[in-house]
């Protein structure tokens, strides 16, 4: 048995040239290196009462970071788990729909995480610091079709990949029909094999989107080189407050949207 972690692909590969990564982190544990409850570089919301108020800011920062850094490895053991489908003794279209609809959430989560480091530096800098070209780029990057998906899969009804419902009737006819299944078997590859497709062009679109990104909110955060200090912190803020910015509900996504470009 061999441990699979998940550490390597494209995404993670972009998010570790990020200045956010090569500087940002680096700073964030040399700041707090000297809390000794600090084990191996891993900082916990329940460890939050050792910290100043200030260092919270940047304690928070870190756990941001490695949020988004288990949802990319997530969605690489959901592609990984649709692969293996194919290569499967027993298939089913139920198990397709599944790690389909598991991997729609976590790109919407990829969105919350992406939003939540914007969260934070408005708490932590005020109107002294504008992200709204960045809040812009994100809702320009993300489809409001994938939002839909996610919200009708909430309420128990799956509006399915292309071909979802062709599939699921050839499955039916396949358990009644031996001579069936070998069609079965051949459109069901076609369908895993056009989602990983949808999948491995998702995470090119996605690893611009975080170079250009990250590297953005780096700059942004900085002056004359060095990380600015959070003095608009509100006196309340913990690790564990909620960071929702209710893009979707401050703006018009779906013309946002249908400005720019970018897909998903």
């Amino acid at each position: 048995m061999e441990i699979e972690r998940f550490n390597n692909c494209l995404e993670l590969s972009a998010l570790r040239e990020t200045r956010l990564y090569t500087a940002l982190r680096p700073y964030v544990h040399q700041r707090l290196a000297h809390y000794e409850f600090i084990k191996e570089r891993r900082i916990f919301e329940k460890d939050q009462e050792g910290f100043s108020h200030e260092d919270k800011y940047f304690a928070k920062l870190d756990i941001l970071f490695g949020q988004l850094f288990q949802n990319i490895k997530t969605r690489q053991y959901l592609k990984h788990s649709i692969g293996e489908l194919g290569f499967a003794h027993r298939v089913s279209v139920l198990a397709l729909t599944f790690l389909h609809r598991s991997y729609l959430n976590e790109l919407v989560i990829l969105f919350e995480r992406l939003s939540s480091f914007l969260a934070l530096f408005k708490k932590a800098f005020g109107k002294e610091l504008d992200v709204t070209d960045l809040e812009k780029k994100l809702l320009s990057f993300f489809n409001p079709l994938l939002f839909a998906k996610r919200n009708v899969d909430q309420h128990g009804l799956y509006l399915g990949f292309p071909g979802y419902a062709e599939l699921s009737q050839l499955e039916e006819q396949a358990l009644q029909d031996d001579d069936c299944v070998d069609h079965y078997c051949k459109e069901f590859k076609q369908n895993l094999d056009s989602i990983i497709d949808w999948i491995e062009y998702t995470e090119k679109k996605i690893s611009k989107l975080l170079i250009k990104h990250l590297n953005a909110m780096d700059e942004r955060i900085r002056c004359d080189g060095t990380y600015l200090e959070p003095l608009h912190l509100p006196p309340t803020f913990s690790l564990g407050s909620r960071l929702n910015l209710n893009l979707r509900d401050r703006y018009n996504h779906d013309e946002i949207f249908k400005e720019s470009k970018h897909l998903i």
